[in-house]
């Protein structure tokens, strides 16, 4: 059947009219991701030479993301919320730090190999893969959708797929492989840049089910999934819905949400609906408003971020990161002045710099 002249957000609603977890706050989308990594990482460029040997010594923050990276996968640095889960918090989440620190990682390996290219290169590369590792699990989700709303397909069809005990290890080799294979081609100089990024990305150990890339060709994943979706058209329908939604995610079609947060939390909490209120800082900020009303605030050092705070009301800490800190209440910077032991104007002074 032709696909219908709707968008991608329609076949959503239509498809799962009740996601599980049901969110009332409106996310906005901060600063571009891609706008705040090249600024980074145009400074490090300014400040060092191509030259390995120039560069600062590895962080440890670039060992814990590579060990993140092999031990658990390509999701420690970006994940995908799904709409039929999230509601209007969908959308694909990416971890600042993480990335950053991953890129100057494989950026060593890549001056290594004699390549003359600039980190900002490296993390646009980077952030390009991983996003379309999360938007194939999108690509999965959204031909599902069009088979319940065009195909009249079972509308527990997609739950049951995700529930399945094979369904995790076959979407992420499948999103692996879209990483990898699935890209736009550079031109020129960076055509050369793109093809060295890509043999070093890949040569990254990776756990399973993320290292099976190699095992199976994308017929046989796209194969296997019809099968536990239970329509013959599957396989088809996410063919489709790959050339509707492009390398980016952004086409006339379907815009996905993209989010980026400054910590990753495990990835055993993902799925767990607490684990939204403690990505989205304005929910978090929301929150420490509405509960005081009723509940005193607490303040903490946190290990990862900034602060943490909780209540009697949420025992589990809430954290928020410092870019956070001029929309918290004052009488929750008061608590943060005696946390850190300082002085509460010289804290606000601080604050209003951006330090």
């Amino acid at each position: 059947m032709t696909v219908k002249k709707t968008s991608g957000l329609d076949y959503l609603k239509l498809a799962f009219p009740n996601p599980d977890i049901g969110f009332n706050d409106e996310v906005r989308n901060p600063n571009s991701l891609t706008g705040y990594l090249s600024k980074q990482a145009q400074k490090f460029d300014e400040e060092f030479d191509f030259h390995h040997q120039e560069w600062p010594v590895v962080s440890e923050a670039e060992i814990k993301a590579k060990e993140k990276v092999v031990s658990q996968g390509i999701d420690t640095l970006a994940w995908y919320c799904p709409y039929s889960s999230y509601g209007k918090k969908w959308g694909i989440y990416f971890d600042v730090q993480a990335i950053d620190s991953y890129a100057k990682y494989l950026h060593r390996q890549l001056l290594e190999y004699g390549t003359l290219i600039h980190f900002g290169t490296t993390i646009r590369f980077l952030y390009d893969a991983i996003g379309r590792h999360e938007i194939e699990h999108f690509n999965i989700e959204m031909a599902s959708a069009m088979m319940i709303v065009d195909e009249n397909a079972s509308s527990s069809a997609y739950r049951n797929m995700r529930n399945a005990s094979s369904y995790r290890d076959l979407s992420e080799t499948n999103a692996t492989q879209m990483e990898f294979f699935h890209r736009p081609s550079e031109k020129g100089e960076k055509s050369l840049l793109q093809s060295i990024f890509y043999y070093i990305h890949m040569k990254q150990p990776l756990p399973l089910p993320y290292s099976q890339w190699e095992d199976f060709d994308l017929g046989y994943i796209s194969i296997m999934l019809e099968g536990i979706f239970g329509d013959l058209g599957f396989s088809q329908k996410l063919g489709e819905v790959r050339e509707l939604v492009g390398f980016s995610g952004k086409s006339k079609f379907v815009k996905i949400p993209q989010y980026f947060w400054y910590s990753n939390p495990s990835n055993s909490s993902l799925e767990d609906s607490s684990c939204k209120v403690r990505l989205d800082c304005k929910s978090t900020i929301s929150w420490v408003k509405k509960s005081e009303r009723n509940f005193p605030v607490q303040v903490e050092q946190a290990k990862d971020h900034d602060i943490q705070v909780k209540s009697k009301a949420q025992p589990i800490p809430v954290k928020l990161s410092c870019h956070d800190w001029n929309q918290i209440p004052p009488h929750v910077i008061t608590q943060l002045a005696n946390v850190y032991q300082i002085d509460k104007i010289q804290l606000m002074e601080r604050i209003r710099r951006g330090k």
